[in-house]
């Protein structure tokens, strides 16, 4: 025979507030679902398809919490952006190596809104910000690396 412990709302609440994954009584998922409820009720029909994606990603950036983790913010991320973006895009990773124990990681979102993309950094401590391809080819020309050879290509060409 086996038994179980529950444990109460309020403590799987506190519980998640110390992983910080409720913050102010609300999950991301609720923040997710919500930023979603308002975006369909808006009406695009006058933007652009940039300006659109840049209106949505702002909203976006509002809603990331600070992860304690790189990789759990980064998930989140696409999480978000393939529930509320609905634009393609591609990610890259970049890294920087300034010891054997300090390695900084980066990722960069290339969000294609046809004839042009936009491009954004994702960095742990920053959030989800605003980046531009001289910035990119000037961090890769000054030690930050990527194994991506499509990234340096995409660069290059523009």
């Amino acid at each position: 025979k086996s038994t179980y412990d529950i444990i109460s709302l309020s403590e799987c609440k506190d519980m998640d507030s110390k992983l910080n994954l409720s913050k102010d009584n609300e999950y991301t998922d609720d923040k997710i679902k919500k930023l979603k409820d308002e975006l369909e009720k808006t009406d695009f029909s006058n933007m652009s398809i940039k300006d659109v994606i840049e209106y949505k990603i702002n909203k976006i950036i509002s809603i990331i919490p600070k992860f304690y983790g790189y990789h759990e913010g980064k998930q989140f991320i696409n999480k978000v952006f393939n529930d509320i973006l609905h634009s393609d895009y591609k990610e890259y990773n970049l890294s920087s190596i300034k010891c054997e124990d300090d390695i900084e990681i980066l990722t960069c979102f290339n969000i294609v809104c046809n004839p042009e993309s936009l491009w954004y950094l994702y960095d742990q401590k920053l959030g989800l910000i605003r980046t531009s391809e001289e910035t990119l080819n000037y961090m890769l020309n000054s030690g930050w690396k990527t194994k991506s050879d499509t990234l340096q290509e995409e660069i290059k060409h523009k």
